[in-house]
């Protein structure tokens, strides 16, 4: 699996009159010479300093691409820290703040003066300044606490270079792994604790189509939320922004897409999609299933209890869909059969040369056997997951001690655990 968490990416396609797409994704400091050709051959008409340019900040297009919590993408529209993003992105914030008074999730909210905006106590705006490679620090660092004698991880590791690079920068610093551990990059992001909701559709408009059109497209619903990023009270000026462009596009439009993406599965085996298939989605999906149906039937008896778990159908919701979709996907278009194929062609490679046989003759077949013997534990660490780890609303809390820097962060953390099942 290639982890994409916590990296921003570059996605370009080219489309012309005869619907041809050429498309591809790559970390956003990856533009090199030879893509910007290729990218400027098919439409762009931007260099590679204009989309990333840690050189000279504030002037490329990344620049005003921010992640929202790290689980959305934000694009900066004003030279007034303005932000737009997705309906369903800001979902979990607009029913936080909504009461039985104001419920802005069925009515919508729209801060007709600066003063009108409201506050979203917790949530971080982060801009990227910088990425760059770090894996050999890191497996320098590896070596070295290995040698040592003593326990260490991942996490520790990450805790040591996130904050060697903090103290160097001043700024907040996340490391991230990129294919299984083989590359390792240091991102430095500057923060803003103080966001704003300015504007948001109601749901009915925002959510137009609701679960029968998640997932689904064409779409047709308003599925934006507009915050305003402040800073000492203030505004944010400094940050680069975007203009809207009001001509739209036309066929043969050049399209690229910059934001926050999770993760990619494109690398799995064939074992891999087998076991996702018929084992870990079908779990899931039965116990999201067998949760919303207990949740809905409170929500709808008692409209207080719809708002404090709208969020949380949502999520399920959101989850559950997607996952039948990958299901049903998996088999209209053949996607283990190509997986095997691809792997045939992979072994005939490995085949071919000694040297390849000598290290990885047996890789494919070892990996589905290593799958097959384990696939009745993880059948159980599924279960495992969505019961008691995803399926219950105090272990997110118990999770963020469990990660907290400090003691008081940690306490804190649990407090909100307990606010938050008392409610």
């Amino acid at each position: 699996m290639r982890t994409l968490r916590i990296m921003m990416m570059a996605v370009a396609l080219a489309f012309s009159a005869t619907a041809f797409a050429d498309e591809g994704m790559w970390m956003i400091q990856d533009i090199n010479e030879a893509l910007e050709k290729n990218m400027r051959a098919r439409g762009l008409k931007l260099a590679a300093n204009e989309i990333y340019n840690d050189e000279a900040p504030g002037t490329a297009v990344s620049d005003a691409v921010v992640s929202i919590g790290f689980y959305c993408t934000g694009s900066v529209i004003s030279d007034q820290g303005l932000i737009i993003t997705n309906h369903h992105c800001a979902y979990s914030n607009i029913a936080k703040l909504s009461t039985p008074e104001h419920n802005y999730l069925e009515d919508g909210f729209w801060a007709m003066t600066s003063e009108q905006e409201i506050p979203i106590e917790g949530e971080k705006v982060f801009f990227l300044k910088r990425v760059f490679d770090v894996t050999e620090e890191v497996k320098g660092l590896t070596k070295e606490l290995r040698a040592s004698g003593k326990p260490f991880g991942m996490r520790k590791i990450s805790a040591m270079m996130e904050e060697r690079y903090g103290k160097a920068t001043g700024l907040e610093c996340i490391l991230s792994s990129m294919w299984a551990g083989e590359k390792y990059y240091m991102s430095v992001y500057k923060v803003y604790t103080d966001l704003r909701l300015v504007a948001a559709p109601p749901q009915s408009i925002g959510y137009f189509g609701g679960n029968q059109d998640n997932w689904t497209w064409p779409r047709h619903n308003c599925d934006f939320t507009i915050y305003r990023i402040y800073e000492d009270g203030k505004p944010v000026t400094r940050e680069k922004s975007l203009k809207i462009s009001l001509e739209g596009y036309y066929p043969g439009s050049f399209t690229m897409i910059i934001g926050y993406p999770g993760r990619t599965n494109r690398y799995s085996s064939s074992a891999e999609i087998d076991y996702q298939e018929k084992v870990s989605l079908p779990v899931s999906n039965a116990i999201r299933g067998g949760q919303m149906g207990i949740i809905r039937k409170w929500m709808d008896a008692d409209p207080q209890v719809r708002m404090k778990y709208s969020d949380w159908f949502f999520s399920l919701s959101n989850v559950q869909e997607n996952n039948e979709g990958m299901v049903k996907c998996f088999k209209r278009f053949w996607v283990k059969d190509e997986k095997i194929a691809q792997e045939r062609e992979m072994q005939r490679w490995i085949n071919a040369a000694a040297n390849r046989r000598a290290m990885w003759e047996n890789l494919i077949p070892d990996l589905k056997e290593a799958y097959s013997q384990t696939e009745s534990i993880e059948r159980d660490k599924v279960y495992f997951r969505e019961t008691i780890f995803r399926g219950t609303y105090i272990s997110r809390y118990l999770l963020r001690a469990g990660n907290a820097s400090t003691v008081e962060k940690a306490k804190e953390a649990l407090r909100g655990g307990a606010a938050a099942t008392d409610a």
